[in-house]
């Protein structure tokens, strides 16, 4: 099957003729088309209705990837959730490159998660966003996701949205070092990773 057709899926007209189920099943298409090109096995995407703000998680024990409800029933939301999509796919790479990778280079992106993953701070009303935020893993997927996105400009570039959820993402990108400057200083990235390593000594 050719992408491009998944992908043309995406298109607010076409997107608007398709039922809860079948947008679905596309964002599981795109999530296959991810996992093959990562060289991993593809989680399953599922729908749910998050108590708090959450929009997605990636449940690698299970092979799980849970999507907020509302990706698939409010309008022009297919967008962002493409964002979510691709981020927790990132999250399971991610996991994977540390499962597999016994003795991973000091130097690499998988010595980096595997001890932001020893050490991972969740987010919640106690904790500063920033070290959430800023960990290293997190910043990885943020990034990830907003770069396939673009990579679909070709296809959507004309969608009511799509641009508007391009700039978003950005933002938040950009957002998250002032909110992380202001939080932690200017030494904000240090302090993130202590703040990993006393959660991994514990």
């Amino acid at each position: 099957m050719f992408k491009f057709l998944t992908y043309l899926k995406l298109k607010n007209k076409n997107w608007e003729r398709l039922s809860p189920n079948s947008r679905i099943n596309i964002f599981q298409q795109i999530e296959n088309f991810e996992a093959k090109r990562q060289g991993r096995e593809p989680m399953k995407v599922i729908e749910k209705n998050f108590e708090d703000n959450m929009q997605g998680l990636c449940d690698k024990k299970s092979g799980k990837i849970y999507l907020s409800i509302g990706f698939f029933k409010k309008k022009y939301m297919q967008f962002w959730g493409l964002t979510v999509l691709f981020h927790e796919g990132r999250h399971a790479f991610q996991q994977e490159e540390v499962f597999e990778n016994e003795k991973p280079n000091i130097f690499s992106k998988v010595y980096k998660w595997r001890k932001n993953l020893q050490g991972y701070v969740h987010y919640n009303d106690k904790e500063k966003f920033s070290y959430y935020a800023m960990q290293d893993v997190e910043r990885d997927a943020n990034k990830y996701a907003l770069k396939r996105l673009i990579k679909l400009r070709f296809w959507l570039k004309n969608e009511k949205g799509f641009f508007e959820t391009i700039k978003s993402k950005q933002d938040e990108l950009d957002s998250q070092v002032h909110i992380a400057k202001k939080e932690l200083g200017p030494l904000y990235k240090l302090k993130v990773k202590l703040r990993n390593k006393k959660e991994r000594d514990k």
